[in-house]
Formats: C-alpha cells, structure tokens, sequence
C-alpha cells in the first residue's frame, strides 16, 4: 500500500525531516503522482515476482529533480512469504547530471560535425577509422556506419597510407596539429585534398 514502515537518517535527509517523521506515510504523500505510481509499480513486481531490482529512476524531492541508484528487495515474513520491501537508495544526482551534460556537449558536438560542409574523420593511431561524418563517407560511396572501423590502409593506396599514418602518429604524439596538400586516389579518381590533422 506505500506505506514507509522504517526510513533511516539517510534517506530521510532529503526530506528535511527526521526519520520518525516520514514512518507511517505514503509514497504519494512525498513524491509526485506519476512518480509514486512508479515507485509503488517497482515495489509491487518485487513483491510479486519475489525478486529484487535495481534502479535509477529520477524522483522530485521538495521541489528538486534528484536521481537515486535504488536496490530495491523483497522482505519476507516467517513462512517465507514477502510481504514488504526495502529499498536502497544511494544518491547519484551530481553524476547524472555530468553524464547528462556529456550527452548533450556530445549531440552538440556530433550535430555541428553533421551539419559541416567539409569532410571530417578521427583517427586512432593505428590508422583505424574512429569517426567519420556524412561527406567524408561519402567521398568514399558509403555511409558513416560502413565506414568508420576501416584502416587506412582499406582506404588510400599504400604510399598514401603510409604517410597519412605518419602524421597522424605524429600529431598525436607531440600534440601539435599539422596542415598538408597531398594528392591521392579514391574510388580511382586523382584529388587534391588540403587537410588539417
């Protein structure tokens, strides 16, 4: 039925309030609806499947968007039958919000690469193909996803490999870019290509 039947000083915290005071309330006199119905959704199927969870759900507490890593598990009474369950809950708010930040700098970051004129690929040391954008794979006659996991060596003729390795083993170990004109071929057409490693 959602009612807290022990709450620690932890868990309580919060709330701004002591433990003692939450015993005895529901989940939906502390949280928002939709986030009670979910709360009470969870504990129930532990319950009923008599098998624990684990969870990061993200919970609105005095006003505050907070997300928890929840372990919730079935208490049994003395026949073996659960008739309870008690949650874990350990806060991961900062975390998530760094891992969130990460994601949106990143889709930023992938939508400025997509939205460029220019063909733009990153490169592992080993000449592997990391990343590449549209027109680069497209210079090619493939997509991004054929694309990205071929080495230099599948994409230039053997000279032009090589020396593409070079310098891109050479910027990434001093850290200092470089900008070069090389001729080469692609798809058996001679280009002339300006490039910034």
């Amino acid at each position: 039925d959602g009612v807290y039947l022990y709450v620690n000083g932890i868990a309580a915290r919060p709330f701004g309030v002591a433990p003692e005071a939450l015993v005895g309330k529901t989940v939906h006199a502390l949280f928002p609806s939709d986030q009670a119905e979910a709360i009470l959704s969870d504990v129930r199927r532990v319950v009923d499947h008599r098998q624990g969870t684990i969870l990061q759900p993200e919970v609105t507490i005095a006003g505050e968007t907070r997300w928890f890593r929840t372990s919730i598990q079935p208490v049994n009474d003395t026949t073996g039958r659960p008739y309870a369950a008690l949650i874990f809950a350990s806060d991961i708010t900062e975390q998530k919000g760094t891992e969130l930040a990460l994601r949106a700098s990143e889709a930023k970051y992938r939508t400025l690469v997509e939205s460029s004129d220019t063909s733009i690929a990153m490169f592992a040391e080993d000449g592997k193909l990391l990343f590449a954008n549209t027109i680069a794979a497209r210079e090619f006659g493939t997509s991004p996803e054929q694309f990205v996991g071929k080495t230099l060596a599948e994409l230039f003729p053997p000279e032009t490999a090589a020396r593409h390795r070079a310098v891109i083993q050479s910027v990434i170990r001093t850290g200092v870019g470089q900008v070069t004109e090389t001729q080469t071929i692609i798809l058996g057409a001679r280009r002339w290509y300006r490039t910034s490693i």
